[in-house]
């Protein structure tokens, strides 16, 4: 964020942690000596580079002052269009900007005078000759000539590699694929389903695709890496597509995505009736043109051209403006468009309406968006997205002010202070007038769809501490919501009024509008709120005491500005807070404050082992080094060292600091490599819990750069202390897979929210399970970078070991799991999965200990989350569009319905007349059991005898009615008695909606509970081995450790897709219907070619008769593009036999939901055999595509010696060759009976697949006839 400060002041805060800031700086510096401190300079406070410098008119810089003009010399003649004086001042300056050469760095782009003899040059930026995104700067001269402004973004410290890896064709298809996904874009012209249209991206196409530079989060306000992106301008030929898609050049990722369209309402909606915009007419068939008559034969024309002509001649008598690209352009408009209604939208080459909102406001407010479009360009989103949609609504309200024309017969009057209007929304409803809403004439809207006035009657915020200010990333982050601050600034200009400070009469349309469109002419795409103060005032002070033109006749008024004027304009920025940062949306800190004092509640602070860094270097016995650095000839990181200049709040004058250095290019030049940190080795004190606490500051890249702690016990090797471990301030990310040493580790990463800075705070630890008393320790502080970029560092203070006099050590053994404790078993044995300190032993896994309890749930799936198929409850309906109804969640296609608690409930009713749905599970009820209790929602009621029925064994013991509605669930008791006997009975909940009145009734269920009221004692940890090889009827394979040593990944395309763990893939759970880990195979986290396996170990079938394979999977796949096959090798993988080869879902509709699919698979024609493994082959044929992910789970074996019948055995000579081959062909397109040996599909037909299929399991090669 920025503050306007004098540089004499600036400069004592400018950034002195980094002397490329310093240097930067020198600029600043200059510029205000040589304009004798008059310069006024905005600065960024999360780079330190100035953002906006104001230049006082009559005291310019003697290089920049403007030639006198000669008698007869127009306003013309001062015109700045080479340049000249810009690159003069930008040389000179340009490093307050963070302009290391202008000359390189800055390309001028465009030149423009208003009417009123102001002129402005654009410069666009560039790095190494590739445009950066949003890298723009303005300079803005008088009408004599004097500069008076220059301001913009210039993004500094760029450092990306400017070779792109993708072609611009593949970004192209990669950004077709984007837009062609999101449910809420129309991406084509027929009727297509979305199913059907993902896959086409012949349906779109690129405008332009263009390499360019761009910072991530740069537009948000937060921090950001640099990419090399194609930006990549997606449109479709109906003209309601335009997306900007901004794909890495280096490994195709989508770094963002901007829209094109400017919508007048903040809702969007889908409607197919009528033709979608342009129309079957654009652009050969027109159904006016300029010189025809008007009216027309249609209102919803006459309104749309009428507002046209209004809006062209406002911005051309007001501000000498042909049209919105300033060269005459035509106006093209589009009315009863029939998609998306009710809206209007601007796309970039004409502006649509639907019926009913072609009102003067609206449509001036669209054609407001071009001229936006051709002057500042505001990137729509966050701030710049609200600045642009509040420029667009103050010209269409300029417009609805100006042209006497009203549709709505009320009086357009001043507002009273913080009142809503009796013809729009909000209370105090109480001002009998129009002015200031937006969208009043609409009947498409129902009406005003804001209010500039007073935002917040339309929920909307008047300044930006207000609690309307919209903070999440919804509407292009809050562009429809957040417009209203800058919209309030507008009315209270022209009006004046009382609000948050300021009170006065307004300076009246006339000034305020010529101050706004300097201020738009100021402005550069990435412009937030800052800068449009800054642009507001400056363009304030350039006007002072001119003759200002009318609004609509283009004549001079006499209505001059004055400084008085100035500094109402001034006062209603810090009214509506345009300078206030919006922390209210900011992240909260990395390190929280205020940490609990040590040994809170547990006595005195017992410190056996302390450093505070004050000698001013490595202390005695410390240790700083590096490890696993990719290449030493190019890692810059001096490594931790002692220094002082510490970030502000440091409790001490010096620190431990290792610096995240800007530097390295990921390639040839890497820093990618840890440097540590270590203590000198100290001893824990016995019979006592040992604690760490350390001070810290972090600000590093996210995600790619960070450290954490580590602990070597009785010289063992360093491990990491675990975020368990920790009681505050715990690790708050994982460090990204990628060339980072320390990728998939725990660690501190990152900066505060809203900042590229840190703050400081106090982690502790409980050392305790890590190492024990007696134990000699030494701790070790990582930092890990990887090959490029960084922040700022990690500073390291005032560490402490240290133990609590009142503090009790842990009992291990006690069956109770106390603070350090993993598992507890009851006892202090090792061996048996839990150790004699209390920690899971490798190879098991343990429940943990429960404490004793006074009573249980006995209904299975009380809440209904293991959704369908579910285990306890049977479902029934006589609707059966959806699997498993009335059981609804997300696993099931579902509609969203209200829950009680989870994502599954019960939902009887509401879909189709007369549907009868019930849920039923056997239970054991015990004589201690005295109620049930289900909790019930009545979302809509048809009827009042609408009813659901819970019962037992077939009797009712309680009905809910449908007689009334409620929004939250109610709880319902009813007694069970007499049926608790100790006996199974059969509970249900069950009802039949009608409809009879036009409606369907809707109850919803969920958390049924019968407590036992049985109390059961403590119980310890229950360990188990983990099975990690897979064997016959062992417990299965589940990976819950990775993937099992036995195991083998191959990686046959070598571009690292490949299987691995959930955490290893990205994919982000396990939803093949097991639980804890997967083998997980990623293809959509990177696009690219792809063909791995994965091979189990192997196991013999020699002594059994019969063997099936069962595993659960979850397999995705897209446009069916990739294949994942289970193949066979009975010679210990040297050759393959494919058992199952699919293309396509399994499950279907399983996409991130954790149903998966159970398979099954006969393996009894391998009987027999010794040396038997499995392989599962995900890989993709095609090139540039996209595809999804694989997974699998739970993999065993059940094998045994019963006699079996050798599947495809036709002729029973217990062999199958190639004559049981030719008795299936022989038999095809025959009708199967059960149990046919032909039909090995089952499918009931006899067919060539079968006989495929059992050619496979031939018992010897080319299927030869046994000997």
């Amino acid at each position: 964020m920025q503050h306007v400060v004098k540089l004499a002041v600036m400069l004592c805060f400018t950034l002195s942690t980094s002397m490329a800031l310093a240097e930067k700086s020198k600029g600043a510096q200059k510029l205000i000596a040589d304009t004798n401190g008059r310069a006024k300079i905005s600065v960024d406070q999360a780079s330190g580079l100035a953002r906006f410098i104001r230049l006082t008119p009559n005291s310019q810089l003697g290089p920049l002052k403007p030639q006198s003009r000669t008698q007869g010399s127009t306003k013309s003649s001062v015109l700045d269009s080479s340049g000249r004086q810009s690159m003069t001042f930008l040389r000179e300056y340009g490093s307050a900007f963070g302009i290391a050469n202008a000359d390189t760095e800055l390309t001028l782009v465009a030149t423009n005078q208003d009417k009123l003899g102001s002129s402005h040059n654009i410069y666009k930026q560039n790095y190494k000759g590739i445009p950066v995104f949003a890298g723009e700067l303005r300079t803005h001269f008088n009408a004599n000539g004097e500069m008076i402004a220059v301001n913009g973004n210039f993004l500094a410290d760029i450092k990306v590699v400017i070779k792109p890896v993708i072609t611009a064709e593949q970004a192209a298809n990669i950004a077709f694929r984007r837009v062609a996904q999101d449910p809420t874009k129309d991406v084509m012209a027929d009727n297509k389903n979305k199913e059907e249209k993902i896959g086409t991206p012949a349906a779109l196409f690129s405008n332009s695709v263009t390499l360019m530079v761009f910072r991530a989060g740069l537009i948000k306000g937060t921090p950001g890496r640099d990419h090399l992106t194609y930006e990549v301008e997606v449109v479709n030929s109906i003209g309601n597509v335009r997306e900007f898609v901004y794909v890495d050049a280096i490994n195709g990722e989508i770094v963002d995505q901007i829209t094109g369209i400017h919508d007048a309402l903040d809702r969007r909606a889908f409607d197919a009736e009528g033709a979608p915009h342009p129309g079957p007419n654009y652009d050969t068939n027109p159904f006016w043109v300029e010189g025809n008559a008007l009216p027309t034969s249609s209102v919803e024309a006459d309104n749309m051209i009428y507002a046209s002509g209004e809006t062209y001649a406002f911005f051309d008598s007001a501000f000498g403006r042909d049209s919105f690209d300033d060269a005459g352009a035509t106006m093209d408009a589009i009315f009863n468009r029939g998609d998306s209604c009710p809206n209007a939208s601007w796309n970039g080459v004409y502006i649509s309406f639907c019926p009913g909102v072609t009102s003067d406001d609206v449509t001036a407010h669209e054609w407001a968006h071009a001229y936006t479009q051709y002057t500042n360009n505001l990137i729509y989103q966050w701030q710049s997205g609200a600045l642009n949609e509040a420029y667009s609504d103050i010209w269409g309200e300029v417009v609805d002010l100006i042209n006497g024309r009203d549709e709505l017969e009320a009086p357009d009057v001043t507002r009273t202070d913080g009142s809503c209007s009796i013809h729009g929304a909000g209370s105090p409803s109480v001002d009998n007038s129009v002015r200031w809403l937006m969208g009043e004439d609409t009947s498409g809207f129902g009406g005003a769809i804001r209010d500039m006035w007073n935002p917040t009657c339309y929920g909307d915020p008047g300044k930006v501490t207000d609690a309307e200010y919209f903070c999440g990333t919804g509407d292009q982050g809050g562009v429809h919501v957040n417009s209203g601050i800058p919209n309030h600034a507008f009315a209270l200009m022209v009006d004046g009024g009382s609000y948050n400070g300021f009170s006065d009469n307004g300076i009246g349309l006339i000034k305020s509008a010529h101050i706004h469109w300097a201020a738009q002419n100021m402005l550069t795409p990435s412009s937030n709120f800052i800068d449009h103060a800054d642009a507001l005032e400056a363009s304030c002070g350039a006007l002072t005491g001119v003759d200002l033109v009318g609004l609509q006749d283009g004549l001079p008024t006499g209505e001059v500005i004055t400084q008085s004027d100035c500094g109402q304009v001034a006062a209603i920025i810090d009214a509506v807070e345009l300078r206030t940062p919006p922390t209210q949306c900011g992240f909260e800190p990395l390190l929280a404050a205020d940490a609990p004092a040590l040994c809170e509640g547990l006595g005195e602070v017992q410190t056996f082992f302390s450093e505070d860094f004050e000698s001013n270097a490595i202390p005695a016995g410390w240790t700083a080094s590096s490890h696993d650095v990719a290449n030493p000839a190019t890692f810059d990181s001096p490594g931790w060292s002692v220094i002082d200049n510490l970030p502000f709040g440091a409790n001490s004058n010096f620190a431990a600091f290792a610096p995240d250095l800007i530097t390295g290019n990921c390639a040839d030049d890497t820093e990618a490599g840890v440097v540590n940190l270590d203590s000198p080795v100290f001893e824990l004190p016995e019979g006592e819990v040992p604690h760490v606490a350390f001070e810290h500051w972090v600000a590093t890249e996210t995600g790619w750069d960070g450290g954490n702690l580590k602990v070597s016990v009785n010289g063992g090797p360093f491990t990491l202390v675990p975020a368990s471990a920790y009681t505050f301030n715990t690790y708050n990310g994982v460090i990204s897979t990628g060339d980072n040493p320390l990728s998939g580790e725990q660690a501190f990463t990152g900066t505060d929210g809203g900042s590229v800075n840190g703050s400081w705070g106090q982690s502790q630890v409980n050392l305790y399970g890590l190492a024990f008393p007696g134990d000699n320790v030494q701790l070790r502080f990582d930092f890990g970078t990887d090959g490029c970029n960084g922040v700022t560092g990690w500073y390291v203070d005032n560490v402490q070991a240290y133990s609590c006099s009142a503090e009790e050590l842990p009992i291990c053994g006690d069956g109770e799991l106390n603070p350090a404790e993993m598992c507890d078993d009851g006892n202090q044995v090792s061996g048996d999965g839990c150790s004699a300190s209390c920690q899971v032993e490798s190879g098991f896994s343990c429940s943990l200990p429960t404490g004793p309890i006074n009573s249980t749930n006995i209904v299975g799936d009380w809440s209904f989350e293991a959704g369908v198929p579910n285990p306890s409850w049977q479902p029934s309906s006589t609707f059966s569009g959806i699997q498993g109804f009335p059981i609804c969640g997300p696993g099931n296609s579902c509609p969203t319905v209200p829950t009680n608690s989870g994502s599954w409930v019960v939902w009887i009713g509401g879909l189709s007349e007369g549907v009868s749905s019930s849920v039923t599970q056997e239970v054991t009820i015990p004589v201690a059991a005295t109620e049930l209790t289900v909790n019930t929602l009545r979302g809509l009621c048809d009827a009042a005898d609408d009813f659901i029925e819970i019962t037992i064994d077939g009797n009712a013991i309680g009905t809910v009615v449908c007689d009334d509605t409620e929004t939250t669930y109610i709880e319902q008791t009813f007694p069970i008695a007499p049926y608790n006997d100790g006996e199974v009975h059969t509970l249900a909940i069950s009802g039949t909606v009608g409809g009879t009145n036009g409606t369907h009734s809707n109850f919803f269920v969920d958390d049924v509970t019968i407590e036992d009221n049985t109390p059961k004692p403590a119980t310890p940890s229950v360990c188990k081995p983990i099975v990690t090889d897979l064997a016959c009827n062992a417990e299965p394979v589940g990976f819950d450790e990775g993937i099992a040593p036995s195991w083998t990944v191959v990686d046959n395309e070598g571009t690292g897709i490949m299987w691995s763990n959930i955490t290893g893939s990205g994919v982000g759970g396990n939803f093949t219907g097991g639980s804890g880990d997967a083998a997980t195979a990623n293809s959509d986290a990177t696009p690219g070619e792809f063909n791995t396996e994965l091979h189990s170990n192997s196991f013999s079938l020699a002594d059994w008769n019969g063997a099936a394979l069962q595993f659960l999977v979850d397999y995705q796949n897209l446009s069916f593009l990739d294949f994942l096959n289970l193949d066979i090798s009975t010679d210990g993988g040297n050759s393959w036999t494919n058992m199952l080869s699919w293309n396509e879902d399994h499950p279907a509709g399983g996409l991130f939901n954790d149903n998966g699919e159970s398979v099954s698979v006969d393996l009894t024609h391998y009987a027999g055999e010794e040396d038997v493994k499995l392989r599962w082959h995900y890989f993709d044929p095609n090139t540039g595509d996209w595809d999804w992910y694989a997974q699998i789970d739970d993999v065993s074996l059940t094998c045994d010696n019963e006699p079996k019948v050798l599947k495809c055995d036709v002729n029973q000579d217990n062999f199958v060759d190639r004559s049981d081959i030719r008795l299936i062909s022989a038999a095809r397109n025959q009708v199967a009976e059960p149990g046919d040996l032909r039909d090995y599909d089952e499918d009931g037909i006899i067919s060539l697949a079968d006989a495929r299929q059992c050619v496979q399991v031939c018992t010897l090669p080319r299927c030869a006839p046994q000997p």
